[in-house]
């Protein structure tokens, strides 16, 4: 079983650098106490510069498996049981080549078994180890020279340590059996979370994809049955006006003609509804070309100029400088590109209803203090005294207000209207790397 790069590391129940690190301390603590024990006022003979060799050689395997969990790297089974095997010979070897069964060096048996088994998990894999290993220690001990000392009761020492490394790794063996079955039963919950989480966002993936094909089915009918009804009427009025007015009927095209900015205006509703059914940047690109189309759009219909300035806005990495500006950048997040979007159409839609203007120039401008943006136009403008939340003004304020800005209307009767929405500086729209 190995661990993903989304799963954490003890789910890798192939990498044993977690016990391994029990191993390593602890063989560092009986490497320093042997050398101290068998080294204190003891007479220097070439038995004591074998075992030291031995201890030496230990000390660099132990150093290099103790630098490699350091740097976090992982560590299979066979570096575990190379090492525990390692450790086992070489104190084998260190008790043979000295005075046998009164050599300390047995001691560093126990960390050498628990290693082993830490690594195996199994439980009759371990008690054959141990048995073998014991029968060892036994065999040097009573065969070769000097044996024991039944006087000395050297027979019950043997004993009691063969006793000891049995109850060490029993031991280490049900730790390591309950630390992988924890492990395991976390490794399950998390998977059974991770599966519980996919679950729901897909069907949060699935509502949302049934509820744009629903907008899109009624944007598609919209576009195909009612906007080409009106961009028709509305050619139709133009068109009957116009021979009306030729032929003398001068009443009737007047009178014809009075609707000609009443189905403009039904026709820019409707294509304002298309546009709330989906997001205003997911077919525009950025905010400059979703303002370019609008603006378009609405001269198209409206037979209205717009004159339309960006200033020191930087879209999609492009940098656009405007006088004074050394090169400032800024790219706004989709959200507030939108919502700035959605008060110019609503702006440039209460200049066709209410202000009989030739034309309408929108500013949008970032400055250091944030983004302001001017939708003014030559129209005939109104008393701003007696009218309060009227001609759509009040949805222009609310999304000024969401977005934490001022909204002012400046106008007066005959002299045009200016609508000023100043925000502040708004966050940046966050990068995506690929990795």
């Amino acid at each position: 079983m190995n661990a993903t790069a989304s799963e954490p590391s003890y789910a890798d129940f192939d990498d044993y650098r977690h016990n391994q690190r029990i191993v390593v301390i602890l063989r560092w603590y009986l490497l320093v106490g042997w050398a101290v024990v068998n080294h204190w006022a003891a007479p220097w003979n070439q038995s004591l510069l074998y075992v030291d060799l031995i201890a030496l050689a230990l000390v660099v395997l132990n150093a290099r498996l103790h630098l490699k969990l350091r740097r976090g790297e992982p560590v299979g089974r066979a570096t575990a049981v190379v090492m525990s095997l390692f450790d086992v010979i070489a104190i084998t070897a260190g008790i043979a080549i000295t005075n046998r069964f009164t050599n300390s060096f047995f001691i560093m048996y126990y960390p050498a078994l628990v290693g082993l088994a830490l690594v195996t998990g199994s439980r009759s894999m371990s008690m054959i180890f141990v048995t073998a290993v014991t029968g060892a220690y036994a065999s040097i001990s009573i065969f070769m020279a000097p044996g024991l000392v039944l006087d000395n009761a050297d027979d019950r020492r043997l004993v009691t340590r063969i006793f000891v490394m049995y109850i060490v790794v029993l031991l280490a063996n049900l730790i390591i059996r309950a630390e992988r079955a924890k492990r395991a039963e976390a490794v399950e919950a998390e998977r059974a979370r991770a599966s519980e989480n996919l679950e729901l966002v897909t069907a949060s993936q699935e509502e949302r994809l049934r509820a744009a094909e629903q907008r899109f089915r009624i944007r598609r009918e919209i576009h195909d049955g009612l906007a080409q009804s009106l961009y028709g009427l509305s050619l139709n009025i133009e068109s009957i006006a116009a021979q009306a007015e030729s032929s003398g009927a001068v009443e009737v095209g007047g009178r014809l003609a009075k609707l000609i900015p009443v189905a403009r205006n039904a026709l820019l509703e409707t294509r304002h509804y298309m546009l709330d059914l989906s997001p205003m940047l997911s077919e525009q690109g950025d905010i400059r070309s979703a303002l370019e189309n609008l603006a378009a759009e609405f001269q198209n219909i409206s037979d209205i100029e717009v004159d339309l300035n960006i200033t020191n806005l930087n879209i999609d990495g492009e940098q656009v400088a405007g006088p004074g500006d050394a090169g400032e950048q800024i790219s706004l997040q989709p959200e507030v590109a939108t919502q700035i979007c959605r008060i110019i159409q609503e702006a440039l839609a209460n200049v066709l209803r209410h202000s009989g203007a030739s034309k309408v120039t929108v500013n949008m401008e970032h400055r250091p203090t944030g983004i302001t943006v001017s939708i003014e136009d030559n129209g005939r403008g109104f008393d701003s005294a007696n009218v309060s939340g009227g001609f759509g003004l009040g949805h222009i304020a609310s999304r000024a207000e969401e977005l934490g800005g001022k909204f002012e209307v400046i106008t007066s009767d005959g002299a045009g209207t200016r609508i000023l929405i100043e925000l502040p500086p708004q966050p940046p729209q966050k990068e995506v790397t690929a990795k």
